[in-house]
């Protein structure tokens, strides 16, 4: 043999810099973000990334799910660093680990995960969601009826809205069931209209409509 021959069974070094950052958006869903520094001392390693709902020390934990594998290809702009979105789902909430697990190019890995490879990040997707039917409005269409649409609130399934109408615009402390706002009817979810039929006789400047939702 004229070159020497690289033989390497034993696990590369763990991530020390792993940082998990969360952003909501604003339908109930979002995206965190971790970032490490990779390894100069591996060539064509991968690096895999383990999330949890509580702090865990294996990749065999049998709840650690492995959301993603990313290649050192990746670092396109080889600065080293890397960053991995991962989409949350709907309704998330509470504090979530996040571990970043090196693979050199040989397959070898270390199944013991050191804290300094993981970080903990609170995740709440309802964080910027609105809760509530937006984008109401109320335009009166002639033959004694108001029709009143909105825009059903995103991120769950089965509520009812009810219709209200009242005398001014009424803060969320004066709503007073039929005293300070008077029902006009509800509807399900997906319909987001409602015809309120008025009675005769009617000619006012000062009228507002109102939605609000129940939960299924």
């Amino acid at each position: 043999m004229t070159n020497a021959l690289l033989e390497d069974n034993t696990p590369p070094e763990n991530v020390d810099t792993v940082e998990a950052v969360f952003t909501p958006n604003e339908n109930g869903t979002g995206y965190t973000s971790i970032v490490w520094d990779g390894l100069l001392s591996e060539e064509n390693e991968e690096y895999r990334i383990y999330r949890h709902g509580e702090y865990f020390n294996s990749t065999n934990d049998p709840y650690a799910q492995l959301i993603a594998t990313v290649s050192e290809q990746a670092d396109t702009d080889n600065d080293g660093s890397f960053v991995f979105h991962y989409n949350i789902p709907y309704n998330t909430y509470g504090d979530f680990v996040y571990c970043v697990v090196v693979v050199d190019q040989y397959g070898a890995y270390n199944s013991d995960i050191s804290s300094s490879s993981c970080d903990i990040v609170d995740e709440d997707s309802d964080e910027n969601w609105v809760k509530e039917p937006t984008n109401v409005k109320a335009e009166f269409i002639g033959n004694s009826t108001t029709r009143v649409t909105w825009t059903d609130q995103a991120g769950v399934e089965g509520e009812r809205y009810h219709i209200w109408r009242g005398a001014w615009r009424v803060q969320g402390p004066e709503f007073v069931a039929n005293a300070s706002l008077i029902w006009m009817g509800s509807v399900s979810d997906g319909v987001e209209q409602f015809d309120v039929t008025l009675p005769s006789g009617i000619r006012s400047t000062n009228t507002h409509y109102f939605v609000t939702s129940e939960a299924l």
